[in-house]
């Protein structure tokens, strides 16, 4: 058996803690030891052999194949206002290229993946089209890296993103998973399909800091994206 030690960082690259995670024969998963703080994203390590083999094989009759499922973050959510302040930028854009590679963030080495954006329209901040966002995780050869609480960029997916700078000057997304609506298209009586803003898939459990506190993500996830653009900019003003 080999063990992988990844270390857990903030998206401004922060060593906020680990999660060890050991391979058998097969590529599959079992807990060794945990390091991480309450409310910090989690971070699960697997093989990208066997995820690829367990996409052949049920999980009932090769239970050990399948990787071991992320847990779920729990952060505090951010008011739109906060979410406003602390970006530099917001752009609704669809994401049209994607690579992932091995970086050294916050004196250690991890995966990140680099999302290509095609920017439709800058809602402020003048980001440009082609502009490169990076997030945590990602697969490179038979290591993958998925970080609880992150934004999660599709390749052909339009979404409202919250951006700003990490301290190295790359593109993140503010609030991780908090920063990032995907775009889906809903039917609604009033009009064949409309399109509305989704949470982000890996956004996990949000626990408001005050009880009351207009949360951006109660204000914006099924809002049509005209109305939250509008809602942004107010803000904004």
């Amino acid at each position: 058996m080999r063990a992988q030690h990844a270390p857990v960082l903030s998206p401004r690259g922060l060593n906020v803690g680990h999660v060890t995670r050991r391979f058998d024969g097969l590529g599959a998963l079992a807990p060794r030891r945990m390091v991480a703080r309450a409310s910090i994203p989690r971070m699960r390590i697997w093989s990208a052999f066997a995820v690829a083999l367990a996409a052949f094989v049920t999980p009932l009759s090769q239970p050990w194949l399948t990787p071991a499922p992320a847990q779920a973050a729990v952060s505090i959510a951010y008011t739109l206002d906060k979410l406003v302040s602390e970006s530099t930028a917001v752009v609704l854009a669809t994401s049209v290229e994607q690579r992932s590679e091995w970086a050294e963030l916050g004196g250690s080495r991890r995966i990140v993946t680099f999302t290509k954006l095609n920017v439709s329209e800058s809602v402020f901040g003048g980001a440009t089209e082609g502009i490169w966002v990076r997030t945590l995780g990602g697969v490179v050869g038979r290591i993958g890296q998925q970080v609880s609480g992150e934004a999660t960029l599709s390749l052909d997916e339009k979404a409202v993103i919250f951006l700003t700078h990490a301290i190295d000057g790359a593109w993140v997304v503010t609030g991780m998973g908090q920063g990032h609506y995907p775009v889906r298209r809903v039917a609604d009586v009033r009009a064949p399909l409309v399109e509305r803003l989704s949470a982000s898939p890996q956004v996990g459990t949000l626990v408001a800091r005050r009880a009351g506190e207009p949360l951006a993500h109660a204000r914006l996830v099924g809002r049509p994206v005209s109305e939250a653009l509008s809602a942004i900019r107010s803000v904004k003003r």
